[in-house]
């Protein structure tokens, strides 16, 4: 089902009898996440059997800003990628409203990558001050919560865990060489990230932190849906899969094409 980059296969039959096996409502909610979906479905199957929930957990990762050529983190959430610009959180809501005339209660956590700095650029900055930055960042989004969103750190959801990490760096290894020069080639398009090493280096970390980040979803949020807003959708899916037993169900509200 999971391919060795990380693609999701599932047998069309299997999909069309998952989807006779739908109840009204939930066949009415399924339709409601199509209508916003721009790409595929990542794993249908689990997105039917989580359509007969009376909640609907949504999760997002928001990317951090930092200042150019420095290990330094913007402290404004809305420089990181999920609120620089107000669509994603406007298509969200829009997605809510739809499904709450369904009857169906939703919430989105939104987590800003404290973990990154250290574990995939290489940075030296004390993970208690990265951390630190991105709880106040969280702090700002507090008006949200009306809207159903929380942000919180990853840390929150995994300890920082370097043992874990390792383990899949040693599972991913050089298994996955295009996956790893595909990162390379787009952390080279953000000069403004301090990076300690090759891109390449920088690279094989960041795969197998998807990996492993993967892995502890599924150990600690095994009903979540994840919304894709990472560039490009594609790979970033596929990433997010090699470790995991079951796929990550993922959908693609957001228009991604543009900047």
């Amino acid at each position: 089902m999971i391919g060795h980059d990380g693609s999701v296969q599932i047998p069309a039959r299997a999909i069309r009898k998952a989807r006779r096996a739908l109840s009204t409502h939930a066949e009415q909610v399924v339709r409601v996440l199509e209508q916003f979906e721009t790409m595929e479905f990542v794993d249908p199957i689990q997105l039917f059997q989580l359509a007969s929930n009376n909640t609907l957990s949504f999760i997002a990762f928001s990317c951090l800003a930092t200042k150019r050529g420095s290990e330094q983190i913007i402290l404004e959430l809305s420089k990181t990628f999920f609120f620089r610009s107000s669509r994603f959180l406007k298509q969200w809501c829009t997605l809510c409203e739809a499904l709450n005339e369904l009857g169906v209660s939703t919430n989105l956590t939104v987590f800003l990558p404290d973990l990154e700095p250290r574990r995939t650029w290489g940075w030296q900055l004390g993970q208690d001050e990265i951390t630190l930055a991105c709880e106040l960042m969280a702090e700002e989004a507090e008006g949200f919560r009306n809207q159903g969103v929380v942000v919180k750190p990853w840390s929150q959801v995994e300890e920082f865990n370097q043992v874990g990490f390792l383990q899949a760096q040693e599972l991913i290894g050089d298994k996955a060489p295009l996956l790893v020069h595909q990162e390379a080639e787009l952390l080279r398009s953000f000069p403004e990230i301090q990076l300690v090493g090759t891109y390449e280096e920088a690279a094989t970390r960041q795969v197998a932190s998807y990996a492993h980040e993967g892995r502890v979803l599924e150990e600690q949020l095994s009903s979540v849906i994840l919304l894709q807003s990472e560039r490009p959708p594609e790979r970033k899916d596929r990433m997010y899969q090699r470790l995991r037993k079951v796929p990550l169900p993922i959908v693609h509200p957001f228009d991604l094409s543009r900047r």
